[in-house]
């Protein structure tokens, strides 16, 4: 699929310096014509290929679905079984939760930046052309905020299930009598965990 956007003013072959610039989108490809005496782009051409559009939506909606399909099954289970009064039960159930919004929101929009110009329409003036590029702007962050919730969320609750069973180990008997792991410190240290990620995502 080609789209290529044209100004309505035109200039001659002798008033014309055009320097063409190539962008590579992987699935897309934006040619762009660059004129050095008026300081603007005269031509944008974008190239998009429905094939490998097609092959890059599907492995991503498989990736998307395998991961939220895979965490709600865990969260189901953790709260099915009471895990979640146990202290690595309540971080497991946290770390699902992260995962999940990786696989609903930050797959689906990661594949949607990349094949972003595929959906632009056909014809754009100026002012729709700087709204495109706005809009993908806008999208791509929201990508990176729920990237690194999602990330930073597991890597901390990885760190907090480590220094879990570090306790357990070390501290065999403290730990199994409720005087170091107890549900309020768990449920706080979780939601720190939720603020400290959320502020590191904005």
């Amino acid at each position: 699929m080609e789209m290529a956007y044209t100004p309505t003013s035109s200039f001659s072959p002798q008033e014309t310096e055009c320097v063409n610039q190539l962008e590579d989108y992987h699935v897309c490809i934006m040619s762009s014509c660059f004129n050095n005496s008026t300081n603007s782009i005269d031509e944008i051409t974008i190239t998009c290929y429905d094939v490998g559009v097609a092959i890059l939506l599907l492995l991503f909606g498989i990736l998307a679905a395998s991961i939220c399909v895979g965490n709600i099954v865990i969260i189901y289970v953790l709260t099915a079984s009471k895990a979640t009064k146990k202290p690595q039960g309540l971080v497991k159930c946290s770390l699902a939760v992260a995962d999940f919004i990786q696989g609903a929101v930050a797959v689906p929009i990661s594949a949607y930046t990349y094949v972003y110009f595929y959906f632009v329409p056909a014809k754009l003036s100026a002012s729709e052309l700087k709204l495109a590029g706005l809009g993908f702007l806008e999208l791509y962050r929201a990508y990176i905020f729920c990237f690194i919730l999602s990330n930073s969320l597991s890597l901390i609750s990885l760190i907090i299930l480590s220094l879990d069973r570090f306790l357990a180990i070390c501290f065999p008997l403290r730990y199994h009598t409720g005087g170091m792991m107890t549900p309020r410190r768990v449920c706080v240290t979780v939601l720190a965990a939720w603020v400290i990620c959320l502020a590191l995502s904005v």
